[in-house]
């Protein structure tokens, strides 16, 4: 039987492969949130999740900044995953990792606020990105399968 522990830990494995391949692109690529969102939205659509993309703002170090990140819903509960490759020792409460919690502390300790939906776009992230994600994860679908299925499970 497949429970919400369980539907953690896939959806934690998930951002974690989503962060050890975006880590290595961090420093030749700008919008890795979007792709990170773009990986992510993807692979739990496909594996029936209720998933967002949101864009928005997030705050820190007093200040708001553009972003995007991840919605899922769990048993009707929203939560914020979100993976962010910057870390600043100016930021106590703002390290390199993958954050995943119920919105409303998303919300209240992170600043995150949803200003609108975002609609997941194939060229978001690229393909070769898209391919060692797949692998790291030991999904053996071509990346052309994978990317249709979600953009037909998108509309």
């Amino acid at each position: 039987m497949f429970c919400q522990l369980d539907q953690v830990k896939q959806i934690l494995d998930m951002a974690s492969a989503v962060k050890n391949i975006l880590k290595e692109e961090r420093f030749l690529n700008i919008d890795l949130d979007r792709k990170s969102c773009s990986i992510l939205y993807g692979l739990l659509l496909l594996k029936d999740y209720d998933v967002f993309i949101q864009r928005g703002t997030v705050s820190f170090e007093g200040r708001e900044f553009p972003h995007h990140w991840t919605e899922i819903y769990l048993d009707g509960e929203a939560f914020i995953l979100d993976i962010n490759l910057v870390s600043s020792a100016k930021v106590e409460n703002r390290s390199e990792d993958i954050y995943f919690m119920p919105e409303e502390d998303a919300v209240k300790d992170y600043g995150y606020q949803a200003l609108q939906e975002y609609g997941w776009k194939k060229e978001d992230c690229q393909r070769e990105i898209w391919q060692r994600v797949l692998k790291e994860l030991n999904i053996s679908k071509n990346v052309d399968q994978v990317l249709e299925e979600i953009e037909e499970y998108s509309l």
